[in-house]
């Protein structure tokens, strides 16, 4: 969640639409993102419940290299800008 504001906050645009749509229906950037993070927190826990492990690794995989690409995104920008 932190490094998406942080990603938004260098400048970038949101590229999935669903989070998009939610960052753009609320007031405050943080409720849309937090909106998001707890659907999908309820969809893993739902998964967990009913045994798809497998699942959840896969996607945690996948969300952790948003996270590096997020990172590696600002710390470029970063040092573009000085």
């Amino acid at each position: 969640m932190v490094t998406t504001v942080l990603f938004l906050s260098a400048g970038a645009e949101e590229a999935n639409p669903f989070v998009n749509l939610a960052l753009r229906s609320v007031a405050h950037p943080w409720l849309g993102l937090l909106l998001v993070k707890i659907i999908a927190f309820a969809i893993a826990f739902y998964c967990w419940r009913i045994g798809k492990g497998t699942v959840l690794v896969r996607a945690n995989r996948f969300f952790a290299c948003i996270v590096a690409w997020n990172i590696i995104a600002v710390t470029m920008s970063m040092i573009q800008w000085s």
